[in-house]
């Protein structure tokens, strides 16, 4: 909760700073994290289910805007992310620009085993909105499924529904980067990181 979020980061966290989406009626869902010392963030926008911002890399004084995401799980509340997502990706469009996190939702029918496999007008929606944002995935490697829900083989489901997203900006600017999914361990969700270059400038 707000109330208490200060004190666990504060202890957890030395020296390093954060944003969170909470607020005071709804516990965050969203906090972003980074060492002063390697770079500055800028809130620009939030919501319930993402934190925009400005990050500047202080040793080459490039910056970057990152969308951190975490949709939410119902499709009608979800759209009301995708539809910020379109403005954001709009404005910024000549600057480089990272969506990235868990969007509950897929792209593709092979992103999915186990469970339901009917594809619905909301999995066509979801890559509508990555459409008119002028997005593309980000280059991978790692895990394919990005959460499962580590049940036995007759109950599993496996999921892609993390993911990175980036504008043709930042390809230009960043034509070495590529996105990580790594092994889920205790969680649910895959980690990703982010390698903008060759010399390894990541973030998570």
């Amino acid at each position: 909760s707000k109330h208490n979020e200060n004190k666990i980061f504060y202890n957890c966290f030395e020296n390093w700073f954060f944003l969170s989406n909470s607020q005071p009626s709804e516990s965050g869902r969203v906090r972003v994290c980074w060492y002063s010392a390697t770079c500055d963030v800028k809130l620009c926008l939030m919501s319930n289910q993402h934190i925009f911002c400005e990050i500047l890399f202080r040793a080459t004084k490039a910056s970057i805007f990152a969308t951190f995401v975490y949709a939410d799980n119902k499709h009608t509340v979800r759209k009301t992310f995708f539809e910020k997502m379109v403005r954001i990706s709009q404005v910024k469009s000549y600057s480089p620009c990272i969506f990235l996190g868990d969007f509950n939702a897929i792209r593709y029918r092979q992103e999915k085993v186990g469970g339901s496999l009917v594809w619905s007008n909301e999995n066509e929606e979801f890559n509508t909105y990555i459409n008119s944002s002028d997005l593309t995935d980000l280059s991978y490697g790692g895990c394919q499924f990005t959460w499962a829900n580590k049940r036995g083989a007759g109950d599993y489901i496996a999921t892609k529904i993390d993911r990175v997203l980036v504008n043709e900006d930042w390809l230009v600017k960043y034509p070495e980067s590529r996105a990580s999914f790594l092994s889920s361990g205790i969680s649910d969700h895959s980690p990703t990181v982010v390698n903008i270059s060759e010399t390894k400038t990541s973030f998570k």
